[in-house]
């Protein structure tokens, strides 16, 4: 009799191999499909024009029965079927230790739901197999009634996951808050809410140590826990926001070990309609890796391709972890670091944080060549810094390999195009061999001559150290950009544009908001102030921001009731129609209480 993942409760499906045998040695064989008592429950996050399930254990975009990130929304057409985290270092005697899955689509996992615990059975399977999927209308709708007769708030909000059982070894505070009374506790009946990114957010909580059916057999476990939320903004007249969905994650290292060389990377599944004839690069200076069609046309008029103009697809590493600390404020020049990373030159002391420093495409066959081992956790932790199966290290040109027409020297990026020119980082600023980035002429996988096969990318941050307490954040985003008038490479250049254009605004976005109703917020349209407030008939609002952004006005049961436009300086809303009470008026991230007597 052989098994696969028995009794594994993170899972949906599971199936048993079996064969009987009589005294005479006659035989049969089956198969069996368990369904476990306490299957995950997977949401997707939909709020824009992407729709994407989100796990509890990590494999987002596919629950086991469901693939893809899918967009547009309710298309059919998948642009990604699956991405998972990688994270290793090195221990204090050198040996690696590693958490992450290539194979998104594989039952067995290196992260599985729910926080570090000594006690893992029934009760804990029910309270963590699953993912905690809200608004902020219905946050809001929650702030205006939580006082109300009868009231009783919705599910995410009544088990939003704000702390873990410390008797058990759990952390004992996990999901953020807004702690209405201030005394510690997470207690909605008393006006307490989540926090929450963007207009939607999906939270999930997983680690790498309490899973019985741990992938790696070569590394050992690194003792992580991870908080993370993705989350969407409901901009529909922002084409770049609108099909962008974000992700945080804090990484605990709850075990009693330093790291040493600690990479973090991204292991990306680019799927574009037709997932054998894309490509894929990496966008240096936005720390972006991406694919696009190889061809002006996506598959043969399937339903889930995406046929003429085809689209183009981005993960952006935001932010990183933290860089070890060197006592000073590194500057932004551009030619280091600071060329893809967070917080350099802004008069803070060690705060930087890594943008995307390495890429590597994992595609293990680049013109019949096989060099790359998959699902070996040692290879996984060294392809992070581009070292090949066969101890080699990615080269310039080619396929990145000597044998596949690299040309070197030894590089970071895989096929960067022109987005490092300025000062050729990823090849230790010196000039890549064979005429590249000269004259027009730039590494792209068009030049690669690679084979049809489906695209697999991962970009990782690092090196640094992650000791025994630490906490580091993870800030990434995925892109979306179609030029319905244009071709494969066009629909490219509008990605990379796109991609651009978030960057002044990365910060903002990327914030978690101390009070979902404060006139602290700060996003990409500026500050705004409501005079007099209360008002009875009309209200000013000052906006320090680009003219012409929405705004929405919503009652206190979460209805919207009014919307216009805001222009830069001072602005005049008629509320003389609206009841007195509670309303609160919204433009992209800030939200401004007011109230109409």
């Amino acid at each position: 009799m052989t098994e696969s993942n028995i009794g594994n409760p993170y899972y949906p499906v599971q199936d048993l191999n079996y064969m009987i045998k009589d005294e005479n040695g006659l035989h049969a064989e089956g198969n069996v499909v368990f369904i476990p008592l306490y299957p995950p429950t997977c949401e997707k996050i939909d709020m824009n024009n992407i729709s994407a399930v989100i796990s509890p254990f990590g494999a987002h975009f596919y629950d086991g029965q469901t693939a893809g990130l899918e967009v547009p929304k309710g298309s059919g057409k998948i642009a990604v079927f699956g991405q998972e985290l990688f994270i290793g270092g090195l221990d204090m005697n050198g040996q690696v230790h590693f958490s992450g899955k290539e194979r998104v689509y594989s039952s067995q996992k290196d992260f599985y739901q729910g926080p570090i615990s000594t006690i893992v059975d029934t009760s804990y399977v029910k309270v963590w197999n699953r993912v905690w999927k809200i608004s902020k209308e219905e946050i809001l709708y929650h702030i205006n009634n939580w006082k109300s007769a009868g009231y009783a708030p919705i599910d995410a909000i009544a088990s939003w996951p704000a702390h873990g059982d410390v008797s058990l070894g759990q952390t004992g505070n996990i999901a953020p808050f807004f702690d209405n009374n201030a005394n510690g506790r997470y207690e909605p009946m008393a006006g307490d809410y989540p926090l929450i990114r963007g207009d939607q957010a999906v939270y999930f909580i997983m680690n790498d140590s309490t899973g019985q059916f741990f992938a790696d057999t070569v590394a050992a476990k690194m003792g992580l826990e991870i908080h993370g939320m993705a989350y969407e903004f409901d901009r529909p007249d922002d084409s770049v926001l609108n099909n962008t969905l974000f992700f945080h994650l804090d990484i605990l290292n709850r075990s009693l070990a330093d790291y040493d060389s600690t990479y973090i990377g991204l292991f990306n599944d680019f799927d574009l309609g037709n997932s054998t004839d894309d490509f894929v690069g990496t966008d240096v200076n936005h720390g972006m890796v991406y694919a696009y069609n190889k061809t002006s046309v996506d598959g043969s008029g399937e339903g889930w391709a995406y046929g003429e103009h085809p689209p183009a697809i981005g993960m952006r590493l935001i932010g990183g972890p933290y860089m070890d600390n060197d006592g000073a404020d590194n500057p932004n020049n551009q030619c280091d670091y600071s060329i893809n990373g967070l917080n350099f030159g802004d008069d803070v002391i060690d705060n930087e944080r890594y943008g995307v420093t390495n890429s590597m495409s994992l595609d293990y066959l680049i013109n019949g060549k096989n060099i790359l081992s998959m699902s070996d956790p040692v290879r996984d932790y060294h392809y992070m810094q581009n070292i090949y199966s066969d101890g080699t290290h990615m080269i310039f040109g080619g396929g990145g390999h000597v044998s596949t027409g690299g040309v070197g020297p030894e590089c970071r990026f895989v096929y960067p195009g022109s987005s490092d020119t300025l000062c050729n980082w990823g090849t230790n600023n010196v000039m890549p061999n064979g005429g590249y980035n000269q004259n027009g002429y730039f590494w792209t996988e068009i030049l690669a001559d690679s084979n049809d096969f489906d695209r697999e990318i991962l970009s990782a941050a690092g090196p640094f150290t992650f000791k025994s307490g630490d906490v580091q954040p993870l800030d990434y985003c995925f892109t979306f950009a179609r030029d319905y008038d244009g071709d494969n490479l066009s629909s490219l250049q509008l990605l990379l544009d796109n991609n651009a254009s978030l960057t002044s605004s990365i910060a903002e976005l990327i914030e978690l908001p101390e009070n979902i109703l404060s006139t602290k917020g700060v996003a990409k349209v500026g500050k705004m102030y409501a005079t007099p407030n209360p008002a009875k008939d009309r209200i000013r609002i000052n906006f320090e921001g680009k003219s012409g952004q929405g705004y929405q006005l919503y009652d206190c049961s979460g209805k919207q009731v009014k919307t216009g436009t805001l222009n830069s300086g001072e602005n005049e809303i008629n509320i003389q129609d609206l009841k007195p009470g509670l309303y609160v008026l919204r433009s992209v991230n800030v939200w401004v209480k007011i109230i109409k007597i």
